[in-house]
């Protein structure tokens, strides 16, 4: 059954990748040359596969991703690609921000630039205002990753420093078109919270400004159903309900699955997690299926996984874990684990840890809960 829940996830996974669901998009819509593609976020390297497969003629492309997460493979030297850090912003960020910007104010008056954007820009581009330095952008991220808030209160926080968030960005376009695709990794998919809005456009811009979401939570969670009815699963429930603490959820998610019935449970969202001073290693995921291991522990009969679909669980290698009713009492240490937020350490000890590489997406994260 482990193997089916991982199948589960990544046909989830797979249903909203950057590559064939930018490609699907351009390929419905009328985009008029010479057309100039910025690409940034976490799955910006499968988005912008997607826009060169489906605009072959593109002019030109300035890509910004995570470290590691695919800029490398392209030759094109029609294509400047630039890696920044995440989920703390670093020099190369800042570095990133300023370049994002010169560009876009470069760009030909009578050009189109189509944007991809997905979730991880927040981290990976800053241009800040002259009065805040990188220790400040620094500190407000950790604080923010620490604090627990959500997501919408962070972007107050990071918006209120920088020159490009919230909308400020596209309004120095000069161009005539702006065609902004984005894959969501936030609650209620607004553009103006994704990336601390760096993709907004006040109303009645001076340029064309159309947008679309082209990849969800929602969309990863119905490709989730489809395929577990087609294995023949009862599902019970399928909804975006991973929005609360850790601690709290994991109690509450455990006790919805032992009063209710055998099948699967398909949940989505983004938790949250307050830190201790001194953090060991592990994500929001690793720290619920933890959670929800410790609180399953009587329960015999349920496998969860709990996992980020951009594949990379907060500052670690993994994805996230799957875990039973042995995991929490599978090794000593479970409890200190949890207090001292170390859950990736217990769970890569134990193997429940769950490892996939960046996956070219990002819609949040997964949870998938089987009950025989």
């Amino acid at each position: 059954m482990q193997q089916t829940l991982k199948q589960l996830f990544n046909v989830g996974v797979q249903a909203v990748l950057g590559e064939p669901c930018v490609f699907d998009a351009l390929v419905q819509s009328k985009i008029c040359n010479p057309v100039s593609i910025l690409s940034v976020g976490k799955a910006a390297a499968s988005m912008l596969e997607g826009a060169m497969a489906a605009l072959p003629n593109f002019e030109n492309a300035l890509m910004v991703t995570k470290y590691g997460h695919g800029s490398s493979q392209f030759a094109d030297p029609r294509i400047e690609a630039l890696e920044a850090a995440h989920p703390i912003p670093d020099g190369a960020s800042l570095h990133a921000g300023q370049r994002v910007f010169d560009w876009v104010c470069s760009r030909p008056q009578e050009s189109t630039l189509l944007f991809l954007l997905s979730g991880g820009a927040s981290s990976l581009v800053e241009l800040l205002k002259p009065e805040f330095t990188e220790k400040d952008l620094q500190a407000l991220n950790r604080n923010a990753l620490a604090s627990g808030e959500d997501i919408l209160t962070i972007n107050q926080d990071r918006t209120a420093i920088s020159a490009i968030k919230g909308g400020q960005l596209l309004p120095n376009f000069p161009g005539r078109e702006v065609e902004l695709l984005y894959i969501s990794d936030v609650q209620g998919d607004a553009l103006d919270t994704i990336g601390s809005g760096i993709g907004s456009c006040a109303l009645n811009p001076r340029f064309d400004f159309h947008s679309r979401i082209v990849g969800s939570n929602q969309i990863a969670r119905a490709a989730v159903e489809a395929e577990a009815k087609r294995l023949g699963l009862r599902v019970i429930e399928n909804v975006e309900n991973l929005y609360a603490d850790v601690g709290d959820l994991a109690l509450k998610l455990a006790n919805r699955i032992e009063t209710g019935p055998c099948g699967l449970y398909i949940w989505g969202g983004e938790s949250t997690v307050r830190l201790p001073s001194n953090p060991g290693i592990g994500g929001r995921n690793q720290c619920l299926a933890l959670r929800f291991a410790q609180a399953i522990a009587d329960q015999s009969n349920v496998l969860g996984l709990f996992a980020g679909t951009d594949g990379t669980d907060g500052p670690t290698k993994y994805a996230g874990a799957l875990v039973d009713c042995e995991t929490f009492r599978s090794a000593p240490g479970g409890d200190s684990a949890i207090k001292q937020a170390n859950s990736g350490a217990f769970l890569d000890a134990v193997g429940s840890t769950l490892h996939t590489g960046p996956t070219g997406t990002n819609v949040m994260d997964l949870g998938l809960v089987l009950k025989s």
